[in-house]
């Protein structure tokens, strides 16, 4: 059965390690608990299953998870993570905030009533089998040039913004943002994008608050863009562009490869700024096109 705590606790050994089972919080929402000080610390057993923590707070060398987190308030992870297992991580109210690197072959999940910051590496030794996050204020990136590696699918269902470079992986795996994407200061970061045959689709405006920069996609898949799309420029190798909205870049189109193709929708118009260009290797589909 799960141990349960009756007061805030800390959870300390340095230089040596800890591992917990299930906990509980005795009354729902109103403890937090802090481990701090370890070389490792594992958490075996689910955390606030029945009755969530206030808070949960970790400062280790390491951390291996194989069970579920969930909190009322933050949940704040200062250790490079590895999954053993399909883990879930969920802040009620507030935001959850991954301080190191996450690696390990098992699926995430990530839900925050506020934000969800990855300040590391996703899956750059070890690409997780699948990465959901769901944030009521967003999800953050605030690393510097950042990997995001998976084997299976990737699904940001809220907005989405980056502070810098950031590439995705998957192994033939969809990759889904469900709401707005863009660069979270005022330059124009780099996305890359590699998939395999795995499609990507971008539900809500790209740019739209802050420009992308030079965005690369590598999928013999389907890639559509839903909204508007706003940045330096686009670039697709092998696979199909959809556009159901209006294009402006600053740099340039290119959609290249044996088997690639541009679709335009809706009454689109296709902006090139300044001494931009448009490249394509193939077919382009226009349908009510400007």
């Amino acid at each position: 059965s799960a141990a349960t705590v009756g007061a805030s606790s800390v959870f300390s050994a340095t230089g040596g390690n800890i591992t917990l089972g299930a906990l509980e919080s005795a009354i729902n929402n109103l403890y937090t608990v802090t481990i701090s000080g370890a070389n490792t610390y594992t958490q075996n057993g689910n955390v606030g299953a029945t009755n969530a923590l206030s808070s949960f707070i970790v400062t280790a060398n390491s951390m291996v998870l194989g069970s579920n987190l969930r909190a009322n308030s933050s949940i704040v992870l200062n250790a490079p993570l590895t999954l053993t297992a399909t883990s879930q991580v969920t802040s009620l109210s507030s935001g959850v905030q991954f301080s190191n690197a996450i690696n390990g072959a098992f699926g995430l999940t990530v839900n925050a009533g506020d934000q969800i910051n990855f300040n590391a590496n996703v899956g750059q030794t070890t690409p997780l089998a699948s990465l959901t996050a769901t944030a009521t204020n967003g999800i953050i990136i605030n690393f510097g040039t950042t990997i995001f590696a998976t084997s299976g699918a990737q699904a940001y269902n809220s907005a989405f913004a980056f502070n810098d470079a950031v590439a995705f992986s998957t192994s033939n795996s969809p990759i889904t943002f469900a709401s707005t994407f863009n660069s979270l200061v005022g330059i124009a970061r780099n996305p890359s994008f590699t998939t395999g045959s795995g499609n990507i689709t971008f539900t809500g405006n790209v740019g739209g608050v802050q420009p992308v920069g030079f965005t690369s996609i590598i999928s013999t898949g389907t890639t559509t863009v839903t909204g508007t799309f706003v940045g330096a420029s686009l670039s697709t190798s092998g696979g199909t562009l959809v556009l159901n909205n209006n294009l402006t870049l600053s740099n340039a189109l290119q959609v290249s490869g044996a088997s690639s193709a541009l679709r335009l929708n809706n009454n689109i118009l296709v902006t090139l700024t300044g001494s931009a260009i448009a490249t394509f290797a193939n077919t382009v589909d226009s349908f009510n096109s400007t």
